[in-house]
């Protein structure tokens, strides 16, 4: 990415749109109907985690979109990029598979 200054949000959004098209190019992609992904800048239940996804549904069960929110307090570029490509990775697992069993802590 050049040198544009960029908030938060959007320099997630910049790097989700990179990162992205490569894991689609490896085979793992996320289903029509379960692309949308809002990123944000935040804290996770816990507060600890560098990073969490979770899948947002209506009341009737239809998906809206997969959140992942990265803590802010992390400010290294290359943890924050690694940690956004986990959680993509939990999207794109649970959007495939919603049975299978993510990690524990």
């Amino acid at each position: 990415m050049s040198n544009i200054n960029l908030n938060r949000e959007a320099y997630l959004e910049k790097a989700k749109d990179i990162v992205l098209p490569i894991l689609e190019g490896k085979g793992f992609k996320l289903p029509e109907g379960k692309k949308d992904i809002a990123l944000s800048v935040g804290f996770s239940r816990s507060r600890k985690a560098v990073g969490s996804w979770n899948a947002n549904y209506d009341k009737e069960g239809k998906f809206i979109d997969h959140q992942i929110f990265i803590n802010p307090t992390i400010d290294d570029s290359i943890e924050v990029i690694d940690t956004l490509i986990h959680e993509l990775c939990h999207a794109i697992q649970m959007a495939n598979n919603p049975t299978a069993k993510c990690h524990g802590k």
